[in-house]
């Protein structure tokens, strides 16, 4: 088995030039300051949920809440790709 892993803070919102995107609905968001921690469900599973870290004034300009449909954007070279050890 393998995992993906991104870091919260180069989880972008969608812009027309972006490669990967990756749709979703915003399940939490924490203020911490200047910035808001979301928690995002893709594809409506709770088991797949991602954290990422967005400046509150962004989520004020796009009006983004708890439960509003998001689309974010991964630039290729933030993506860590892991292999889990397996048992024999």
């Amino acid at each position: 088995a393998a995992k993906l892993l991104i870091r919260p803070e180069d989880i972008k919102l969608y812009d027309a030039e972006a490669e990967n995107i990756i749709e979703g609905i915003v399940l939490k968001m924490t203020f911490l300051g200047s910035f808001c921690r979301l928690f995002v469900s893709i594809n409506g599973l709770l088991e797949n949920v991602l954290l990422l870290d967005l400046p509150h004034k962004l989520l004020l300009r796009d009006a983004i809440r708890e439960q509003s449909p998001i689309k974010l954007a991964i630039a290729p070279k933030d993506i860590r790709y892991f292999l889990e050890p397996t048992h024999a």
